[in-house]
């Protein structure tokens, strides 16, 4: 009768399944697909995709974008608001969030992540900020167009 294997990983999950590659005992949690069969995670040595895989320097990169972009773009709807009232710096906002993400994205080599994405976001508030401070509080149109860039900036980098 032969003996119960279990996960070298998870030692109370029974399994009949191998690595491919080094032969020891992995779950259905561990396994992971390749082309020549299931391996175990040291082996498939998976990685995390190169497009997300954004380094410090592209980080500071696309951070001093965006927040510049942001302030400036902020700076630029408080006169916007003085020639042509607060509906359209409400508009202004939400596709700045596009411009913004598209600049952060070039700023980090077209990388794309969950960072980038945060930083996007952090460049539509600067520009919501600096509108504040600069032009006096803030319209309903112009809130909403905000949360409206934030999540096009968002989504851009997915």
């Amino acid at each position: 009768m032969a003996s119960q294997t279990y996960c070298s990983r998870h030692s109370d999950t029974a399994t009949s399944l191998r690595c491919g590659r080094c032969e020891d005992p992995i779950c259905t949690q561990c396994m992971i697909s390749t082309p020549v069969g299931f391996r175990c995670q040291e082996c498939a040595q998976v990685r995390p995709s190169p497009v997300y895989d954004v380094s410090t320097a592209y980080l500071a990169r696309a951070l001093g974008v965006s927040l510049g972009i942001g302030a400036a773009a902020g700076v630029l709807m408080v006169f916007l608001r003085l020639l042509l009232g607060g509906y359209l710096s409400g508009i202004a906002l939400a596709g700045l969030g596009l411009a913004i993400a598209e600049a952060v994205s070039w700023a980090a080599n077209r990388k794309r992540g969950r960072t980038l994405q945060y930083v996007a976001a952090g460049g539509v508030a600067a520009a919501l900020l600096a509108l504040m401070v600069f032009g006096g509080a803030l319209g309903l149109l112009e809130i909403i167009g905000a949360g409206v860039g934030i999540y096009l900036a968002v989504t851009r980098l997915r």
